[in-house]
């Protein structure tokens, strides 16, 4: 069944939120796919990409 998962530390979810949080690069990409997906998946208007 695999390796079972660890607990992340406090330090590496401070890490994520903080990327999260200020404006930066890697936040932009993240986001990018995060609307693309809710306008994909969640909303009822069609769809033409």
């Amino acid at each position: 069944m695999g390796t079972p998962s660890q607990k992340s530390t406090d330090k590496l979810e401070h890490a994520i939120a903080h990327i999260l949080q200020v404006p930066s690069d890697t936040r932009n990409r993240l986001a990018q796919y995060l609307y693309l997906y809710l306008y994909l998946y969640l909303t009822d208007e069609p769809k033409s990409l």
